[in-house]
């Protein structure tokens, strides 16, 4: 299966890429810490995204039509 990106998912991941090396510059701490908690908080957004805008979404079998 061939994984398409978003230009936002792009952009999710090159800020997580940018904050990861500044945080590799860094030494242990506090700041360092912080920066690393928005890199992962950057790539899990982007999965999400990826999620979200998959064309293979369906509704789940059996549901009802919405309203009830």
């Amino acid at each position: 299966m061939t994984r398409i990106q978003s230009a936002y998912q792009a952009q999710l991941r090159d800020r997580a890429d940018l904050l990861r090396q500044k945080a590799d510059s860094l030494p242990h701490g506090r700041s360092r810490d912080a920066l690393l908690l928005q890199v992962r908080g950057l790539e899990r957004s982007a999965i999400l995204e990826g999620w979200a805008g998959c064309s293979e979404l369906q509704p789940p079998r059996g549901a009802r039509k919405w309203p009830m």
